[in-house]
């Protein structure tokens, strides 16, 4: 049997068929006996001090967020304009 196979327990899941058991046998499958355990399980991948960007965002449909989404819009609209006067100048020009 070896010593990975004592050592692990992907062979044992008391709560399906063996069959299932055995086509789990691959690497990325396997754990420690015990692993579910001892696993740890923060609350937070953030660290306790630093800025989480995510509690400090506006609403979508805050007031301050507003002038950003006209500029992004005047800004979208300007390239469009460009875009049609560049196409209008090669249909009339050629």
């Amino acid at each position: 049997a070896g010593a990975n196979f004592s050592r692990t327990d992907v062979w044992h899941d008391p709560k399906e068929p063996a069959i299932t058991s055995v086509a789990k046998f691959s690497p990325e499958n396997f754990r420690p006996v015990g692993w579910a355990q001892n696993a740890p399980n923060p609350t937070s991948t953030v660290a306790e001090g630093v800025l989480d960007f995510r509690a400090n965002r506006l609403p979508i449909g805050h007031a301050d967020r507003r002038p950003f989404v006209y500029f992004v819009t005047m800004a979208a609209g300007a390239v469009g304009a460009g875009l049609i006067r560049g196409v209008a100048g090669k249909l009339i020009l050629t």
